[in-house]
């Protein structure tokens, strides 16, 4: 492991959930049921999972904090990633998960970060994470971020993609928020 050790995913998980939550619940409101959706890892997205116990739907994910979420729900097909299990975030990643993606599809993908920087490059801090998440947008045709606003003063160190990438962004941030502004101007869909 490097000396910049992750926080456990049970902390992250807490931080400001209340925010999570109404992101999660809008994000399931852009769900309709019958459509194939890819949930990425992280605290929000396993907030948008808990939105979604009761629907009909097929869900794809590399998150085993969503499958737990989701396994008692037999409306739910659950497709699993194979790959690595990376414990302290509860993912599957590696070049079965990489490979897995390439073999599928999805209607929405619905993905995670560790911020946005001020050119509206989606950013993440864990390089092992960003070849799946780049794998949902190819995979997905429609591709929706979830971010509390916090994330909009955060950043990481390797770029997921572009606001090109994105059609929508699902965030607690206020629409006076300059980087909210900028992703709107870029043709993002603000919810």
């Amino acid at each position: 492991m490097s000396g910049r050790e992750e926080p456990p995913f049970a902390q992250i998980e807490i931080e400001r959930l209340a925010e999570k939550e109404r992101i999660g619940r809008a994000a399931a409101a852009l769900v309709s049921d019958g459509q194939t959706i890819m949930i990425d890892i992280g605290t929000t997205t396993l907030q948008l999972a808990r939105q979604l116990r009761e629907r009909e739907l097929t869900v794809i994910t590399s998150s085993l904090a969503v499958l737990e979420e989701l396994l008692p729900y037999e409306g739910i097909e659950l497709i699993a990633l194979g790959g690595v299990v990376r414990r302290n975030y509860r993912s599957l990643v590696g070049v079965l998960a990489e490979d897995a993606l390439r073999q599928l599809t999805a209607d929405v993908a619905f993905l995670g970060a560790s911020g946005i920087r001020a050119d509206l490059s989606v950013m993440d801090s864990t390089m092992i994470e960003v070849p799946i998440k780049r794998g949902m947008i190819a995979a997905a045709e429609r591709s929706v971020l979830l971010v509390d606003a916090a994330k909009l003063y955060m950043s990481g160190i390797v770029r997921v993609c572009g606001a090109d990438e994105l059609q929508t962004v699902v965030t607690d941030a206020s629409a006076a928020e300059p980087t909210v502004e900028s992703l709107a101007r870029a043709g993002v869909e603000v919810v």
